[in-house]
């Protein structure tokens, strides 16, 4: 079976990307994982945010920050930090059995954030003056 995972980043006050994110509305899975790496954070949602999370994402999600009212960015944000979320991309995923689900949406967070890492190392500097 295929899921759509849809990655977000998480930024905070100073613009910096501070983890990613996967939502997988299929598997009723959603993850953040530190820049850094570490260990995955599972985020637990109801049915029925679970049902404003499809609804949101049916409407289309914008490619600046979701505003903090958005039910994703409740889910996968720390508010204390004021963290802000910005839907990056989304992509199919295959699973074999459905209980394998998390593992593999899990493989995918940790892959989408080597390939973060890399990009932000290679990334160039902005000259701020």
């Amino acid at each position: 079976m295929t899921l759509d995972a849809l990655t977000f980043t998480i930024t905070n006050r100073q613009g910096e990307t501070v983890a990613l994110a996967v939502v997988a509305t299929q598997a009723r899975y959603a993850s953040t994982l530190s820049v850094r790496g570490g260990r995955i954070d599972r985020r637990f949602a109801t049915p029925a945010m679970w049902r404003e999370i499809e609804a949101e994402i049916a409407v289309g999600l914008p490619k600046s920050a979701l505003p903090p009212s958005s039910v994703l960015t409740r889910l996968l944000a720390d508010v204390n930090e004021r963290q802000t979320v910005q839907w990056l991309h989304a992509a199919p995923v295959e699973v074999e059995r459905p209980e394998m689900a998390a593992e593999a949406l899990d493989g995918h967070l940790r892959r989408q954030a080597v390939e973060l890492r890399l990009r932000l190392k290679h990334e160039v500097p902005r000259d701020v003056s």
